[in-house]
């Protein structure tokens, strides 16, 4: 049944974006390679292309873990204050995004998410 399901999704869609939500280990490479893509068109001035990774990476069902392994999120991050306000608005929208999937944490630094586990104990 999963490999059934799994084939017909990749037939009809994206394949590299579908592929990288079944497998984390690959999502991970997936994400490296959009990351370097991404640098190399910031470099060369391409806000065209870098607005195309940004949109394949908001694609992407991204992981708290696999931001911390790769560093997209300081790579994306770099870009809210680019001189091309669609690349640096959609980079915000993206960091936006993930910024919800990390825990919130107080001021003491302490997770949120701990202190409310400790009161319902």
């Amino acid at each position: 049944v999963y490999k059934r399901q799994y084939q017909r999704r990749v037939r009809g869609c994206d394949f590299l974006t579908e592929v990288c939500l079944f497998f984390p280990v690959q999502m991970e490479e997936e994400t490296i390679i959009l990351k370097k893509s991404l640098e190399k068109y910031v470099k060369e001035d391409d806000a065209r292309h870098a607005i195309e990774v940004l949109h394949r990476l908001d694609k992407i069902e991204m992981q708290v873990k696999i931001l911390e392994k790769t560093g997209v999120g300081i790579a994306v991050g770099k870009l809210r204050k680019h001189s091309d306000q669609d690349l640096a608005s959609q980079a915000s929208k993206l960091i936006d995004k993930w910024k919800k999937l990390v825990p919130q944490q107080s001021k003491d630094g302490k997770d949120k998410d701990k202190k409310k586990d400790k009161k319902k104990r």
